[in-house]
């Protein structure tokens, strides 16, 4: 608080290992879903003692916890990137599981849910989360990744919104222009600031969050770069 952070949000890219199908991060051989059928309790558990972990003995005080990132993608095992498909019911699923072993922990962990990878992807996740008269009850904000959604995307998926579930506050969790190398120049601003533009008047989301603020990558990913071997 004392710089401004008025919110910490932990996330799991995908369960670990050896809660895995496949017994890897970077998702099933097939793409589906790579959690065990079985450690769907572990799995919650192992959220909520990660953010205790951090809050009481590393002083970083985590309210909001992020199960699932980006769960429409298949993602694979020979693709590397860590990440793990969900379906809409396998999410309904693990939310309502976590959400019964925080308030079995007393920790006063909050949900934020699901990081849909892309607006047109959103609208059968929110369909079923908040068509499920528990978590209608239990979540009050959906997270949205802007990646590879244009203008009309956030048009259609915000009328769906807007219509069918209305007290839904939307976040806007996160997004960088996913290119290779740097850009000092106004070409990536301009890019940026219309994009904070279009998520702030189109689906009207209560906060707007960049990927990276520092990077030392050649890649369009931080707001500001540092190189390897210098201060």
């Amino acid at each position: 608080n004392k710089i401004g952070v008025n919110r910490i949000v932990a996330f799991a890219n995908s369960p670990v290992a050896s809660m895995t199908k496949s017994g890897y991060v970077s998702g099933n051989i097939d793409g589906t879903s790579n959690l065990k059928d079985e450690c769907y309790k572990e799995f919650s558990e192992y959220l909520i003692n990660v953010c205790e972990y951090l809050t009481k003995e590393r002083n970083i005080p985590i309210e909001w916890i992020s199960p699932i990132n980006e769960p429409h993608w298949d993602w694979k095992k020979i693709k590397g990137q860590e990440g793990c498909h969900y379906s809409t019911s396998e999410c309904v699923k693990l939310i309502k599981i976590l959400s019964k072993k925080i308030k079995e922990s007393n920790s006063g962990l909050k949900i934020a849910a699901i990081e849909a990878g892309h607006w047109q992807g959103a609208e059968e996740y929110i369909k079923d989360i908040f068509d499920d008269e528990e978590l209608k009850e239990e979540l009050k904000e959906f997270h949205v990744h802007s990646y590879f959604s244009t203008t009309e995307d956030k048009e259609k998926a915000t009328e769906f919104i807007k219509r069918n579930y209305p007290d839904i506050k939307l976040h806007m969790s996160e997004w960088t222009e996913m290119q290779d190398g740097r850009d000092y120049g106004m070409d990536s601003a301009l890019k940026l600031a219309n994009e904070i533009y279009e998520d702030l008047t189109i689906p009207q989301v209560v906060s707007w969050q960049y990927w990276i603020a520092v990077s030392k990558y050649n890649y369009r990913d931080g707001l500001i770069y540092t190189n390897e071997g210098t201060e």
